[in-house]
């Protein structure tokens, strides 16, 4: 996702994906104000040690209870201009879980998602979509990073959030009725993104280093059951009934 990247300007050639998203989303809305009425917001959080952590809230240091409900995205900031949300970004990318290895001196302990949520009202109608932009930390073998304790606890859970996701683009691309969503955290607040009427794009990171053989086989793997993925999106149409009480 190039969060390393996405401290730099709109023109930098190596900003990082979400400011190049953000720069396209709002350079498309201006493009279309005169025609449509809408709304931007955005929602940033991590799923650490298989918990939710909400990184625009007041409690960003605290996990966000979800037993019994679902998981409604967070909190949302509005925003009107792409820059708006790169500070945002940042603000939020602040309260990451962080730590050095020897692989990675800024290395991220958790799997991330920054989500663009859209309402824009076209012809009497609202219609609602959001990106949902994951950075995947790395897959972790014990091997090369030496950890041990908190920091070996952190990298199972990376590699669970990975199988997990794995597991779900492999039964989605087989047509199997039963998708495993629940293996894991990260695959449950994807749920309505990994699905075939959604659309996936995934940029796999691999490395030419001999010594990275093993991780990079790993992740064309990975890469491979996102691509045979069949894909056809439609808009769900939502009838909201308005009902009048009249109290007594």
């Amino acid at each position: 996702m190039g969060l390393q990247w996405d401290h730099s300007g709109p023109h930098d050639i190596n900003r990082g994906m979400i400011t190049r998203a953000l720069d396209q989303t709002f350079e498309l809305l201006r493009e279309a104000r005169n025609k449509e009425d809408y709304e931007i917001e955005v929602s940033f959080i991590e799923i650490y040690n298989e918990k939710i952590y909400d990184l625009l809230s007041e409690n960003s240091t605290e996990p966000v209870n979800t037993r019994g409900c679902k998981f409604n995205g967070g909190t949302k900031r509005q925003v009107t201009r792409a820059d708006q949300a790169q500070d945002i970004l940042l603000e939020g990318n602040k309260n990451r879980h962080v730590r050095p290895t020897k692989m990675n001196t800024l290395s991220s302990r958790s799997h991330a998602i920054f989500s663009i949520h859209a309402s824009v009202v076209h012809d009497d109608a609202r219609i609602v979509s959001a990106l949902h932009l994951v950075d995947l930390a790395g897959s972790e073998g014990v091997r090369r990073t030496g950890h041990q304790g908190a920091a070996l606890a952190e990298g199972v859970h990376i590699n669970q959030g990975l199988l997990s996701i794995g597991k779900v683009l492999q039964a989605l691309s087989i047509g199997s009725k039963v998708i495993p969503y629940r293996d894991s955290i990260l695959s449950t607040v994807l749920q309505d993104s990994l699905n075939s009427n959604s659309y996936l794009t995934l940029l796999a990171c691999i490395s030419p280093m001999p010594e990275d053989l093993s991780e990079t086989l790993s992740t064309i793997r990975f890469a491979q059951g996102a691509k045979t993925l069949k894909n056809n999106p439609q808009i769900n149409l939502v009838a909201a009934e308005l009902k009048i009480c009249q109290f007594v």
